[in-house]
C-alpha cells in the first residue's frame, strides 16, 4: 500500500478546499484528530532504532509533530521536547478518502503549483535551521544540515511534476524569503585559516 509523509498530507489537506483547513497548522490539527480517533494510522521508526512500527492512537494525546523534520516529539523538561518516532508515513488511500479535492489537484497539478509547494518545503526547512541558530556566535554556527542536490532528490520524490528548473527557482526563492544566504554557499566545510585555498 502507497505510503506518504506528513509534509504530503500537510499539503493536500490545505488543497482540499475544506473550510476548517486553510493553512499548515489547520492541517496539522485536522491530521491530529483524525489519528487519535483512529481514521488514520501513521506508522513511524522509534528513536530508539528498530523497524518501522504502527503508532497507537492513545499515543498521540502527549506526541506533536515536527514538520520541519516530519517527526513526533514528545514533552520532556523545560521547553524541550524529545523525539519520539522518525520518518512518519501515511497510507495514501486514506489521505485521498479525507480530502477528496486533494486527488484531482495532484493529479492535475501545473509546475507553477509543484514549485510552490517546494518552495514552500524548503522555507520551512530554512527557517528551522535558522531558528536553531538563534542565539549562538558566528564560530559557534553549523552549517545547513545537507547539500542542494540532497533536497532536490526529495524535492522530485515529493512534488510531483517538479522539473530541474523548478526546483532552482524554487531553491533561490526560499533563500531569499529566508534570508538563509548559507545554504547558497558550497557544501564542502571551510578551510582552516593556516592553508591556502587553491583558488588562489
Amino acid at each position: 500500500m502507497e505510503k506518504v509523509t506528513l509534509f504530503y498530507v500537510e499539503h493536500e489537506a490545505t488543497l482540499s478546499g475544506r473550510p476548517s483547513v486553510k493553512c499548515f497548522d489547520e492541517a496539522l490539527a485536522d491530521l491530529r484528530a483524525r489519528l487519535r480517533s483512529g481514521e488514520f494510522v501513521a506508522s513511524g521508526i522509534p528513536a530508539e532504532g528498530g523497524s518501522r512500527v504502527p503508532i497507537d492512537k492513545l499515543q498521540y494525546v502527549d506526541l506533536d509533530f515536527d514538520p520541519s523534520v516530519g517527526s513526533l516529539t514528545r514533552a520532556s523538561t523545560g521547553i524541550m521536547r524529545l523525539v519520539a518516532f522518525t520518518d512518519l508515513r501515511f497510507e495514501r488511500a486514506a489521505v485521498v478518502r479525507a480530502y477528496p479535492a486533494a486527488e484531482h489537484e495532484t493529479r492535475n497539478a501545473s509546475l507553477a503549483s509543484a514549485e510552490k509547494a517546494c518552495k514552500d518545503w524548503l522555507i520551512r526547512h530554512m527557517r528551522d535551521w535558522q531558528s536553531k541558530q538563534c542565539g549562538l556566535g558566528e564560530q559557534f554556527r553549523g552549517r545547513p544540515p545537507g547539500r542542494r542536490n540532497r533536497y532536490r532528490t526529495e524535492a522530485f520524490k515529493e512534488f510531483e511534476g517538479l522539473s530541474g528548473e523548478g526546483f532552482t527557482r524554487a531553491w533561490k526563492q526560499a533563500i531569499e524569503a529566508t534570508g538563509a544566504h548559507e545554504w547558497s554557499k558550497p557544501g564542502r566545510p571551510p578551510k582552516s585559516a593556516g592553508k591556502k585555498s587553491s583558488d588562489q
